[in-house]
């Protein structure tokens, strides 16, 4: 029988850089992925805060808007938009 010689040395060696260039790889599509999540989660915050400032500046228009619901019943917006009554000699 014969057997040919190997070098486990050489073997064990490719096998760690193999092993090494796998780890890299796994590395780098972690990376992606963190990427990504984070890109995507920046981006719904964003748009979260955008559409809160939208809702509390039309909020604070429509409240600027409208007079008070206490001065409506007390007449005084009534008062404030009658014309006013000129005295004719």
């Amino acid at each position: 029988m014969n057997y040919k010689k190997h070098d486990c040395r050489k073997e064990g060696i490719t096998f760690l850089k193999r092993l090494a260039q796998q780890i890299i790889f796994i590395k780098w599509v972690i990376s992606v992925i963190a990427a990504g999540f984070l890109g995507q989660f920046g981006k719904s915050f964003a748009t979260y805060l955008i559409e809160m400032a939208r809702k509390k500046k039309a909020h604070a228009a429509l409240q600027n808007a409208l007079p008070a619901i206490s001065d409506i019943f007390s007449n005084k917006v009534e008062d404030a938009y009658r014309a006013p009554q000129r005295d004719f000699l």
